[in-house]
């Protein structure tokens, strides 16, 4: 526990007794309210050290005495046994009610569960008593980004020994069971467990990479033409014309004898480049053309959605960013415990669910960053 925060005898005695008569929780509004020079976790710790109790509001005059004459009056012997079983029901009820109480809580109209109350309100439920306040900033900062360094730097460590200072904190036994309760916490909030995880490794290392992009080995234009004679699309045939016409001018212009004629006429069937190469073709020899084919990703299915993260267009044309298929058979063994035997101290036996969790998180925030990049270097280009 941190040393008591430096405060006098009678703002502590105000700050207690402004809490404890007022019915909220926690402990930033009386910080607030009444301009303490310490941190809202100080406060805590030192309520939780001095046994804070909330004091229960005071009765309005002749609260008391109305309450005092309904206890006092007879009761109707033909209402026993109804009261009997009325109180029955309402015990049912109440355990019912107490038992919802446990996973779920309304709030303001929302209703909260167990894992969205500890990381709306970790104080609370004390994942911070065991550290100090730098240390409590800390985990706060680190769950933001998963950065230890950018984490330590907004915590308030001085950037020079931020990196040192992340690694050192990591390795704190409370800080990391902090890091652990609220990742924890905000997996099962959004709805992932381990075997949800296990399940997304397992759908991406059975991927067929072939969903996303594709190379293909197409017919070339001889392949299937009469004769094996070039074929043209609609769009090619086009310019093949203008490029004919264009010549026969430059020609005439250079030299009225030398007329190439008209661009033959063009009767076979278009040029379809789904079909298979042809064996024997002339010239591609069946071999065929080789060609990159990259998928409609706004169809993609479920498991190629997670591996999926994005394009990024360069010099060297389009590049396909996918999650890697060896990390998630990496991840899909060690939560299977079959490395234990071989990698004892990485205590691979079994993979967390909320750290399997931040990989993916991470890598899709990665992944989102590069595509923001890409399209933000795409528009200074137009």
């Amino acid at each position: 526990m941190g040393a008591r925060p430096k405060l006098t005898k009678v703002q502590w005695r105000d700050a207690r007794k402004h809490w404890e008569t007022d019915p909220r929780e926690g402990y930033l509004w009386l910080v607030t309210e009444l301009d303490l020079p310490v941190s809202a976790p100080a406060v805590r710790k030192a309520a939780l050290r001095e046994r804070w109790v909330k004091k229960a509001p005071l009765a309005f005059p002749g609260e008391a005495e109305a309450e005092t004459i309904e206890t006092k009056k007879p009761s109707n012997p033909a209402n026993t046994k109804e009261k009997k079983e009325r109180t029955k029901v309402s015990k049912v009820s109440k355990n019912k009610e107490t038992k919802k109480r446990e996973t779920e809580e309304p709030l303001d109209g929302v209703t909260l569960t167990q894992a969205e109350r500890v990381e709306r309100d970790p104080d609370k439920f004390g994942v911070f008593d065991d550290l100090s306040d730098i240390q409590e900033m800390f985990v706060r900062e680190y769950l933001r980004d998963l950065n230890g360094t950018k984490a330590a730097i907004r915590a308030g460590y001085s950037p020079k020994s931020a990196a040192q200072a992340a690694w050192a904190l990591l390795r704190n036994p409370s800080v990391t069971q902090a890091i652990e309760v609220l990742g924890t916490a905000r997996a099962r909030r959004i709805g992932i467990d381990s075997d949800e995880m296990m399940r997304m490794w397992s759908a991406v290392l059975c991927l067929d990479a072939n969903e996303i992009s594709q190379l293909r080995r197409v017919c070339c234009p001889y392949c299937w033409g009469e004769d094996h004679q070039l074929q043209y699309t609609p769009g090619e045939l086009r310019s093949a014309k203008i490029r004919h016409e264009k010549e026969r001018a430059r020609r005439l212009r250079a030299n009225a004898d030398d007329d190439i004629g008209e661009f033959p006429e063009y009767t076979g069937a278009w040029y379809d480049k789904r079909k298979p190469p042809v064996d024997g073709c002339p010239e591609c020899s069946g071999e065929g053309v080789v060609e990159v084919f990259f998928c409609d990703t706004r169809n993609l299915s479920p498991a190629a959605k997670l591996v999926y993260s994005g394009v990024k267009a360069g010099r060297d044309g389009i590049e396909v960013l996918m999650m890697s298929k060896e990390k998630a058979a990496d991840n899909l063994a060690r939560a299977m415990g079959m490395f234990k035997d071989q990698d004892k101290e990485a205590d691979a036996a079994e993979v967390a669910s909320d750290k399997l969790f931040k990989i993916y998180e991470e890598n899709m925030r990665k992944a989102r960053e590069r595509q923001a990049l890409v399209l933000a270097e795409r528009q200074g280009a137009e």
